[in-house]
Formats: C-alpha cells, sequence, structure tokens
C-alpha cells in the first residue's frame, strides 16, 4: 500500500473546516395549511393503471392486472371512508 499523503487545498483549511453548511430553519413556524376541499371519489379507480396495459409478467399478466385492479378499488375505498370520516365528501351534484 502506498503512504503518499495527498496534497492540501491552497490557505491552509482542510475541506472538512470550510465555511459552516448552511441549512434549513427546523425551528421556524410552518406555513399556513391550504383550505380544505371536499373530496370526490373515484369512479373507477383502476381506470389509470388499466390504460398502461396488463403487467408484463408473461403467462400471469392478466392475472396480476386483476389484482392490482383490486388493490387500487380497495384503497379507494379507503379513501373514502377516511374521507367520510372526516366529513371531506363532496356532496353528489346528481341528488340536488
Amino acid at each position: 500500500m502506498s503512504t503518499r499523503k495527498r496534497p492540501r487545498p491552497a490557505g491552509g483549511s482542510s475541506h472538512a473546516q470550510s465555511a459552516e453548511p448552511k441549512g434549513a430553519d427546523l425551528w421556524r413556524p410552518p406555513p399556513p395549511l391550504p383550505e380544505v376541499r371536499p373530496i370526490r371519489p373515484s369512479t373507477d379507480p383502476s381506470m389509470l393503471a388499466r390504460s398502461l396495459g396488463d403487467p408484463p409478467l408473461g403467462a400471469k399478466s392478466v392475472l396480476a392486472g386483476h389484482y392490482l385492479a383490486a388493490l387500487l378499488e380497495r384503497a379507494a375505498g379507503t379513501a373514502v371512508a377516511l374521507a367520510v370520516s372526516a366529513d371531506l365528501l363532496a356532496a353528489d351534484d346528481r341528488d340536488g
């Protein structure tokens, strides 16, 4: 193994001793939150995933697509349940 030392930068100070790093002020008050808007549930939560086609899993791609759609529908149902519990579900315009 070589025992060569690296040359020091000009000015005699190493990189580790240079100016203090500039970071974010973690203790400042946060900005106000935006106004809460009502949430409208999706009529077809898996539409975006289906538009991309079946997952590239060979012979199991169609089955995987069905499982992915089921997962997305379950997640959307959970999101709607949370919106209802927080009274954030938008009123349906077709009822009125």
